[in-house]
């Protein structure tokens, strides 16, 4: 990822600070920039002064092309749940099974063998 796309892909930070400044991150899960209130310090790239800004840095560049979930690595999440689920090895070129822990996954997460396949197998 470019440096400019990166900050897209960083949580919502508010911060410990008590100001209460209005601005905007991109929201990757829902891939829209959405309004929340900063606290004033140590917050991180993903903190944009207005939603035009935040659409300009992130709203384009965040649109999944075909295949792109079956790039990102496992992510097994640090809940501890143990969801039986597929996601596709980009070095093994397969679909694989692990155990999803129940939170902050990414996409590269299927309930079944099949989707995982249908998803990121070229046919």
């Amino acid at each position: 990822p470019t440096p400019t796309t990166s900050v897209c892909k960083l949580e919502k930070v508010v911060g410990p600070c008590r100001a209460n400044i209005p601005r905007f991150f991109y929201n990757k899960s829902t891939k829209r920039c959405q309004k929340f209130i900063y606290g004033g310090c140590t917050g991180n790239g993903n903190n944009f002064e207005t939603k035009e800004r935040c659409e300009a840095v992130c709203g384009k560049n965040q649109i999944p092309t075909p295949g792109s979930v079956c790039e990102l690595e496992k992510v097994v999440g640090p809940c501890k749940a143990r969801f039986p689920r597929f996601f596709y090895n980009k070095s093994t070129k397969r679909c694989e099974k692990f155990f999803y822990g129940g939170c902050r996954g990414n996409e590269n997460n299927f309930k079944t063998k099949q989707k995982c396949e249908v998803a990121c197998l070229k046919s």
